[in-house]
């Protein structure tokens, strides 16, 4: 009794009084510190009963530094696994601030910072044109270079959404591709759709190739699924894709370049010109006695079906 402590290479506990014997280690009001990552908290009682496992009953657990407790977990109990760095707890609330916003019958969390497959925290929310709104996203941590991000969101006045973002970083560039899917709108009596494509690959040689592509199903798209700006203020998708090279003498790029126009109220002489192709050549040279030339040219083909 007293002041007892137990660490070992995993978790650092100190509690009111503790028992250790052949069945393991209890401690009762104790306060606990995981040692490999971050983690700690204090429970009414601690059970150590396995090897990296830790049980804890009537706890608060947190990642935060400490006397910063901006989010907790307060769970009736929460078993921590300090060999698979996962952490499962029973009627959980989570705490923001000292205000609960969630309540968990159950839940799964990570205790690093390392890439896990699994359920991340759900979103709740409504809509005026939309209704209430439910989303869970499922993530695949496929391997160290690649990720897949897959959300369901249900829309209670239009249906269920597919979104889905898949990630590739190589040794020669990255990719995220990005879509959003839902069949039949029932407010919109049609399918609704945005596609999003951005990578990037170094061919070798200085030459980088790069694309950045989006597309949508309609031009009201923005209208009900944007946030922010992105609902009043998208009136053209870029579609571009270039080609350049850069070394100490010339920087070279060629690039096509197109827009799908959203705002159905511009005139055919209103909507962005095409650039097929657009190509730039800037060239430096220095000589030793300090003087330099520079050459700048640029040729584009404009093309649109009225106007000049």
């Amino acid at each position: 009794s007293g002041t007892v402590r137990l660490e070992d290479a995993a978790v650092r506990v100190t509690g009111d009084a503790g028992n250790y014997g052949t069945d393991g280690a209890q401690f009762s009001h104790a306060q606990f510190e995981l040692l490999q990552s971050p983690g700690r908290g204090e429970a009414d009682s601690v059970s150590m009963r396995q090897a990296n496992i830790v049980e804890l009953s009537n706890v608060r657990y947190t990642t935060c530094p400490r006397d910063v407790a901006d989010w907790e977990l307060d769970a009736r109990r929460i078993t921590l696994d300090t060999k698979s760095l996962r952490g499962v707890g029973h009627d959980t609330k989570v705490v923001f601030k000292g205000v609960p916003i969630l309540y968990l019958p159950w839940i799964s969390f990570p205790l690093s910072d390392a890439r896990q497959s699994g359920f991340l925290y759900p979103t709740i929310g409504s809509s005026s044109s939309s209704g209430a709104i439910f989303s869970i996203p499922w993530y695949w941590n496929i391997a160290p270079n690649q990720d897949l991000t897959e959300t369901p969101t249900y829309f209670s006045r239009r249906g269920v959404n597919l979104s889905t973002e898949y990630r590739l970083l190589t040794e020669s560039g990255q990719g995220t591709l990005r879509a959003d899917f839902l069949p039949h709108d029932q407010l919109a009596k049609q399918d609704r759709s945005w596609q999003r494509l951005a990578a990037v690959d170094n061919l070798g040689a200085q030459w980088r190739v790069q694309v950045n592509a989006q597309n949508v199903s309609d031009s009201h798209y923005f209208e009900d699924f944007g946030q922010g700006p992105q609902a009043s203020s998208t009136v053209f998708l870029p579609r571009d894709l270039s080609l350049t090279r850069r070394d100490d003498t010339w920087q070279l790029g060629a690039q096509l370049l197109n827009y799908q126009t959203l705002d159905d109220q511009l005139t055919p002489d209103e909507r962005p010109y095409e650039q097929l192709p657009r190509l730039d050549a800037n060239g430096h040279w220095q000589t030793s006695s300090g003087f330099g030339s520079d050459l700048q040219a640029e040729l584009i083909d404009f093309r649109r079906n009225t106007g000049v």
